[in-house]
């Protein structure tokens, strides 16, 4: 019998690994990095006790602080932002787990559910979040013309151009837009045989968006663990940067950010057939708004649908697929630490 107990703790690796995504512009003579540089700014005091007259005294004062930037040469004509992705088949079984009926069980769903669909509904949407640049977050957003997105596997290119406007386009848009069903089915092939561990190799993804000189592009933002004592030398806002020569800074994304995007693919938290994705976790935790869509008393969150892997077995036998296959599929791909009950009460 298929089981797994609430004192069940259970952790995969990421089946999708990206690396850093690193910033470029692009100009009539080379392609360089983006650097970032710091600078002290005056701003105005726009506290709550300042707009209301409190604390009307600060208002004539400086409000001088420290900023990182990353700004586009003078002669760009184009940005690039480059990354590279892993498809792994890390999801066939965990990686550790404290019950041995617990790695059959989930071993024997993802057999099954691969079986039946060839994780197309995952593989799918994944092709839709990098082809459409939702991983390149406010950047795709800022610079809406002439967007493209080019993703590379083994000296083959598939491009995607990406229509003026959209701050979010689908994967039925995007074929219609550029008339390459056939290449979007290849493509999705390459990926499940990566994911089934039939091929081997990393995929080039890059994203071209069309921006001016002197504009503002925005990569991950760096939270330090500890802040100078003196407020001035404070710095507001640190982004991510891999070091180059001389000092220099170039901008990049942090590879969690990326893989936050691409895993942004949950439209089964609601029965609706219109709603907008989220991000695949345990809660369905949407951090802009601060809503769970997935939360405790649903029963729809990632513990309850793993507790009731002997339903969701019997169903798969009868060829039956259900939004909670799918969710509980796409979280096992993205990987991570599902603790227990009793692994909960220890920490």
């Amino acid at each position: 019998m298929a089981t797994i107990s609430k004192n069940c703790s259970i952790s995969y690796k990421r089946s999708i690994e990206p690396t850093k995504g690193f910033f470029y512009a692009e100009t009539d003579k080379d392609i360089e990095p983006i650097v970032i540089t710091r600078q002290k700014m005056v701003g105005p005091f726009s506290d709550q006790k300042s707009a209301s007259g409190e604390g009307a005294k600060n208002l004539n004062a400086l409000n001088i602080f420290m900023t990182d930037a990353a700004i586009t040469p003078a002669d760009t004509k184009n940005i690039k932002i480059k990354t590279c992705i892993s498809f792994l088949p890390n999801w066939k079984e965990p990686v550790r787990c404290n019950e041995v009926s617990a790695i059959e069980s989930l071993a024997e769903f993802m057999y099954k559910y691969e079986s039946k669909t060839r994780l197309k509904k995952q593989t799918d949407s994944y092709i839709g979040n990098l082809a459409s640049l939702i991983w390149t977050w406010r950047n795709h957003q800022t610079f809406t013309h002439q967007r493209k997105s080019t993703i590379t596997f083994a000296d083959k290119n598939f491009c995607f151009n990406v229509p003026d406007g959209y701050k979010y386009a689908t994967m039925e848009e995007l074929i219609e837009y550029n008339s390459n069903e056939k290449d979007v089915a290849e493509l999705s092939e390459i990926i499940f045989d990566c994911f089934s561990g039939k091929a081997f190799g990393h995929f080039k993804l890059t994203a071209d968006l069309t921006a001016p000189p002197g504009a503002e592009v925005y990569p991950s933002q760096l939270f330090p663990l500890s802040t100078p004592q003196t407020k001035i030398d404070r710095v507001s806002k640190e982004l991510a940067f891999v070091p180059l020569d001389k000092g220099r800074r170039q901008a990049v994304f942090n590879s969690t950010k990326i893989s936050h995007a691409i895993h942004t693919i949950d439209t089964w938290y609601s029965n609706s057939d219109d709603v907008k994705p989220i991000n695949v976790n345990p809660l369905g935790y949407v951090q802009s708004s601060g809503v769970c869509h997935r939360g405790w008393s649903s029963r729809k969150d990632i513990y309850h649908i793993i507790l009731d892997i002997e339903n969701l077995l019997l169903k798969l036998e009868k060829n039956e697929i259900t939004p909670d296959m799918d969710y509980l599929a796409a979280h096992l791909i993205k990987g991570g630490l599902f603790a227990g009950e009793k692994a909960q009460k220890e920490k």
